[in-house]
C-alpha cells in the first residue's frame, strides 16, 4: 500500500506513514486491497478469454 500523502510504500496494517507521519485510516487500506483483488480478477478473466479463443482456433 502507498501513503496517500508522500506516495511511499508502507505496510498494509500501518496506522501512520513512517516517512511523513501521515495518519492512515483503515478504509484506505481496504480500498487498496479491493483494487488489487479487482486487478487479479480482470487478469484471470483475460487469461480465460485467451484460452477460449485458442481452443476455438485449434
Amino acid at each position: 500500500m502507498k501513503c496517500p500523502n508522500c506516495k511511499r510504500k508502507i505496510l498494509n496494517n500501518a496506522k501512520y506513514c513512517k516517512y511523513c507521519a501521515y495518519p492512515i485510516s483503515v478504509q484506505q487500506g481496504t480500498e487498496e486491497s479491493n483494487k488489487n483483488k479487482s486487478r487479479i480478477v480482470r487478469i484471470l478473466l483475460l487469461c480465460c478469454f485467451i484460452v477460449a479463443v485458442l481452443i476455438i482456433i485449434a
